[in-house]
């Protein structure tokens, strides 16, 4: 299917978004303005997926709309205003642009003035019209100098609204001209929500684990619910399916050649072996972590080898060899540099809580052992100060014993005032 996914998600009305006490003051002002029918200029500021872009268009058809109650106060006079607004089918005139389509100056400029020559031709001269440009924040110093110029000297019925993520990135002189709106991202799970309902109305093909991955991996969308929807476009475009396979040949390839983490027990196999004492799974009372990661480490040091042959799925897949463990041998291979083995923390004998715990003698050892570290540290800084001093002064006592003379004749002081003479 044509067309930007994550458009499926904009709400048509202001009154439509979800959560609406996260960001009451920015849709105050938006349908404060567009209720009024009076064109101001706003500059919206928040995180990746926050709603910017969608609250620009539904308050661009807010303003086109009438009012629903039609004996509300103030609506008759509401009314007179929108029929004074010239518009084209119900729809006042429109320029959305991103930063991509912004790529320096001249463009935005050479865009506006086609969109202000367009608009006056098929809606008449001076209409309302509106310019949505998000990142504003991505684009360079002279390019957003430029951009203040022409929403300066624009006509005052021509409304600009301005989205970007960072607002220190933004020339101060914005805010003299817009007003400042920050907005805040959705619930995770309310976006996650959205996220899946846009993906049902179009009828993809998809696993909760891939179209969570999709939406929550940092490698992905990482809960950018606009990003998530045009990944999830492409994906599905692609695969014809969202699975969590898909969704990492497509996204993170260098997920399948990466080294996977497991622990140093896992190549005894799932589920672990029993203690041939209480019968229970390991680790129990009578093996503890230490001991099945020792085991697991001898077991894979056991896996056979074999140039030029097949890697064991299993093996690379999991970490053990099914094969092996049940009946002591495999024809395949067994690389050892698919995994990175983790080692389970050293536990205390007495207390079991992780070394070092504080809470028993050993600690008491190991802390006179780094007092000890310490003073050796200590003293190596002092002898690597002074060891030209030292080394002087080892040559002159080596010279007094040449001479033949006795170690208790030896005076230091007298040695000590004729090396500062």
């Amino acid at each position: 299917e044509k067309g930007d996914w994550s458009e499926s998600a904009f709400p048509d009305a202001l009154d439509d978004f979800r959560d609406q006490d996260r960001n009451a003051e920015a849709f105050e002002a938006l349908r404060s303005s567009a209720r009024d029918k009076e064109v101001r200029n706003f500059l919206v500021v928040g995180a990746r997926g926050s709603g910017k872009t969608a609250a620009c268009v539904a308050y661009v058809k807010d303003f086109a709309r009438p009012d629903a109650d039609p004996k509300a106060e103030g609506a008759r006079r509401r009314a007179k205003k929108l029929a004074k607004l010239k518009m084209k089918d119900g729809k006042l005139p429109l320029l959305r642009l991103t930063q991509d389509d912004v790529r320096n100056a001249a463009e935005f400029e050479s865009a506006f003035a086609k969109f202000v020559r367009m608009a006056d031709r098929d809606c008449g001269e001076k209409c309302t019209k509106f310019v949505i440009l998000d990142g504003l924040d991505q684009l360079l110093g002279k390019e957003q100098q430029l951009i203040y110029k022409i929403l300066k000297e624009s006509h005052k019925k021509v409304g600009f609204l301005l989205t970007g993520s960072s607002e220190r990135r933004i020339l101060d002189k914005f805010k003299k001209k817009c007003e400042l709106l920050h907005m805040k991202s959705l619930d995770p799970r309310d976006a996650l929500d959205v996220f899946l309902g846009v993906a049902q109305d179009k009828k993809v093909g998809f696993d909760r684990p891939g179209a969570c991955m999709l939406y929550r991996d940092k490698r992905c969308a990482d809960m950018s619910l606009g990003l998530a929807l045009r990944m999830l476009q492409r994906c599905f475009v692609k695969w014809d399916f969202v699975s969590e396979m898909n969704v990492t040949k497509e996204f993170c390839p260098e997920a399948f050649i990466a080294p996977k983490t497991i622990q140093a027990g896992a190549a005894m196999g799932v589920p672990a072996p029993r203690c041939p004492i209480c019968t229970l799974p390991m680790p129990c009372a009578h093996c503890d972590e230490q001991e099945l990661a020792s085991q697991g480490l001898e077991r894979r040091e056991e896996l056979p080898r074999y140039e030029n042959a097949l890697a064991c799925p299993c093996f690379v897949k999991y970490g053990y060899c099914r094969v092996f463990n049940e009946f002591g041998h495999c024809s395949l291979d067994h690389p050892r540099d698919r995994h990175d083995v983790i080692k389970p923390p050293l536990k205390c004998p007495q207390c079991t809580m992780v070394w070092p715990c504080r809470h028993c003698n050993f600690t008491r050892a190991r802390d006179e052992l780094l007092e000890t570290v310490k003073r050796a540290q200590r003293w190596f800084s002092r002898y690597n100060k002074d060891k030209v001093l030292l080394r002087r002064a080892a040559d002159r006592y080596k010279e007094k014993l040449d001479e033949g003379a006795e170690l208790e004749e030896i005076d230091f002081e007298l040695m000590d005032d004729e090396a500062d003479a």
